[in-house]
């Protein structure tokens, strides 16, 4: 099967993990036999005019044909131009791509904003297939204005299937695009690195580690960690936090941990790579969500797949993945709940059994799982598009 990739975003410089989970499924796809491509139209600002290279161009990531067409938007960069712009960039990665590697089967669309727009655009002019995940929260924590809704209400009724990365999120789309489609449940996969067996808890047993990953912004309520730990483990020198990631609370997150006298029990570990958080996971004994809201949330089924239990708050897309052995939950932003699921957790810490909470997260989210069901889902939308 010939299978094309529209990532809503992606990496636009090497050391730049953006989509790296979309990336990681067309890697896993092309795994299994699949012809597989990406393309990634990305337009800015003149006020960014020098960031970045310019043009199309071509790269062959251990199979995968990925083109990117960066360009610049020479009219003032409003969302309108941005739409028109990225759907003009879209039809010319296209084009590209099939003069270079044919027509595909069918296109994935990660994201109907702006992915997904542009999925249907191609699908109008040349008639291929395509399905739509949809990730981004925005239509959430912020919504869209009236004119794009109705555009994007317009991409997902041309869609063979529509997508949702969580039970919660399905729900909520299902009714933000006030059921004119239908929104299923479909999980992102665990990055393979994730499922490479590892020395479960090999843990430094004369300190106790929560750990938080994310990046750090206000949506993250990342300061509950630390007053919650700061409250609940004030004469415990053998409990601390390790707290990864950058974002715009970084610097009010130091100056909190300052305030409560526990800077030197909270390690600031800066910007991780997947294999950071791999080593990250080994050492730690647990890991803490404690976001306002989240589509999926990845870090938490990273957590799981290397056997460690996971606090969080109700906020959508952990509650499609933290079952009774994994964790416990706690109501956002509640404080007191929040300290009694860590005290919880470090004293009744030999319950979560590693083995089964690692073995019961891949057997939902790992990567042969994942592209089967999709495999069997592109197999079902071609052969009703062929009726």
């Amino acid at each position: 099967m010939h299978i094309l990739v529209l990532p809503s975003w992606y990496s636009t410089k090497s050391n730049d993990l953006s989509g790296s989970f979309f990336r990681e499924q067309a890697l896993a796809l092309s795994g299994l036999g699949h012809k597989v491509g990406i393309i990634y139209p990305y337009v800015r600002g003149l006020d960014k005019l020098f960031d970045g290279s310019r043009g199309v161009s071509l790269e062959n990531d251990f199979g995968v044909a990925t083109y990117r067409y960066n360009a610049v938007s020479w009219i003032p960069y409003t969302p309108v131009a941005r739409e028109f712009f990225l759907r003009k960039a879209g039809i010319t990665l296209f084009k590209k791509y099939i003069n270079k590697y044919g027509k595909p089967d069918i296109i994935h669309a990660h994201s109907l904003l702006h992915a997904g727009v542009v999925a249907e655009k191609i699908y109008n002019k040349f008639n291929i297939p395509y399905i739509v995940t949809e990730h981004r929260s925005v239509y959430k924590t912020l919504g869209v204005r009236p004119g794009l809704k109705k555009t994007l209400i317009k991409s997902a009724k041309h869609s063979f299937a529509n997508f949702a990365v969580s039970e919660a999120y399905r729900d909520f789309l299902n009714s933000y695009f006030d059921n004119a489609v239908s929104w299923k449940y479909l999980p992102n996969m665990i990055s393979p690195i994730f499922e490479i067996e590892q020395n479960l808890r090999s843990k430094n047993n004369q300190d106790f580690v929560f750990a938080h990953v994310s990046n750090l912004t206000q949506n993250k309520q990342t300061q509950n960690v630390i007053k919650a730990f700061a409250e609940e483990f004030d004469e415990n020198e053998n409990v601390k936090v390790f707290i990864g990631g950058e974002g715009a609370e970084l610097k009010n997150l130091k100056r909190i941990a300052k305030s409560l006298n526990v800077q030197n029990r909270v390690t600031f570990l800066g910007k991780l790579k997947r294999s950071d958080v791999v080593a990250l996971f080994s050492r730690v004994h647990a890991s803490m969500v404690t976001s306002e809201f989240e589509t999926f949330s990845m870090v938490t089924v990273e957590a799981l797949a290397s056997g460690i239990p996971v606090i969080s708050s109700r906020c959508g897309g952990p509650e499609s993945i933290i079952q009774t052995q994994d964790g416990i939950f706690y109501d956002t932003n509640d404080l007191e709940q929040l300290k009694y699921a860590m005290r919880f957790m470090y004293q009744n810490y030999n319950m979560f059994d590693a083995k089964k909470i690692r073995r019961s997260a891949v057997r939902r989210f790992g990567s042969k799982v994942i592209t089967k069901k999709l495999t069997d889902i592109y197999q079902q939308v071609l052969t009703d598009n062929n009726r």
